[in-house]
């Protein structure tokens, strides 16, 4: 997921929007929005976490 799909979704949700309408929005499934969400709102950002190996 795109930094730019991720503050839409972040700005949907501070809009009040349910998961559906922001799902529906961003074209992508509801289930990936609610997991980015709680993620976001565990982590406290929207980055994802580096992981060790080779790339």
């Amino acid at each position: 997921m795109s930094d730019l799909e991720k503050g839409r979704i972040l700005a949907s949700h501070n809009c009040q929007l349910t998961v559906a309408q922001i799902a529906k929005a961003v074209g992508r499934p509801w289930q990936t929005v609610k997991d980015f969400l709680v993620r976001y709102e565990t982590r406290g950002t929207h980055e994802n976490i580096s992981k060790p190996g080779r790339p």
